[in-house]
């Protein structure tokens, strides 16, 4: 189940300083206060991979985020934190998610760059969150990663179009990472639509770096 389960807490990091970062402290403890997570007030966790917090506190912030914010708002905010949170990894803990040695440039293609890439971080997520959580596939040209067990929208319900965009700034970044190029990453279902899985889709080269 979603509530036993942990997250990393630099995910956790990210997602807090990005948002004290556009909304200010105040703002901030505003947010906090209404997702019930006071415990966050001037105590933002360390920027490590240590799994101390259950992912229902994540997905409380982003639901707070979009209460407070609005879906326009809490989109640009979010995507920014999942952006980061890979350059984060990249940075500071590329052992996370099966980045250390992959040499992708010795890879003939980006096709086979993507696919190692978001296979590896499939292996790894699956090993922070449990087997099952997380599924990567490519049909007829398109990436396609499904997530079964979402921390970006648990709890939120009846949503009317696709709100983890976290994640879809989380694989924008491992793609641009991977390829040097702006693939177009969709998420075409969510949990919180009431969809079986959040799936994102990667598809066709829509910008040069």
């Amino acid at each position: 189940m979603l509530e036993e389960q942990k997250i990393p807490n630099s995910l956790l990091y990210i997602a807090l300083v990005t948002i004290e970062n556009i909304m200010g402290k105040n703002g901030l403890n505003a947010l906090l206060n209404l997702s019930s997570m006071t415990k966050f007030r001037d105590n933002i966790p360390p920027n490590d991979s240590e799994q101390v917090y259950p992912a229902t506190d994540f997905s409380s912030l982003v639901k707070g985020l979009i209460d407070v914010v609005g879906m326009k708002g809490a989109r640009a905010i979010i995507s920014n934190a999942g952006r980061k949170g890979f350059r984060n990894i990249v940075e500071k803990s590329p052992e996370l998610f099966g980045l250390v040695g992959m040499e992708l440039e010795k890879m003939d293609t980006d096709r086979e760059r993507i696919s190692a890439l978001l296979n590896a971080i499939t292996y790894e997520t699956n090993q922070i969150f449990g087997e099952g959580h997380q599924t990567f596939e490519e049909i007829d040209g398109v990436f396609i990663i499904s997530i079964h067990r979402c921390s970006w929208c648990h709890n939120i319900k009846d949503a009317e179009v696709p709100i983890c965009y976290g994640e879809v700034g989380f694989d924008d970044e491992a793609v641009f990472w991977a390829t040097k190029k702006r693939y177009k990453v969709i998420e075409t279902a969510c949990r919180a639509m009431g969809d079986a899985a959040c799936v994102f889709e990667i598809r066709e080269i829509y910008d040069d770096a």
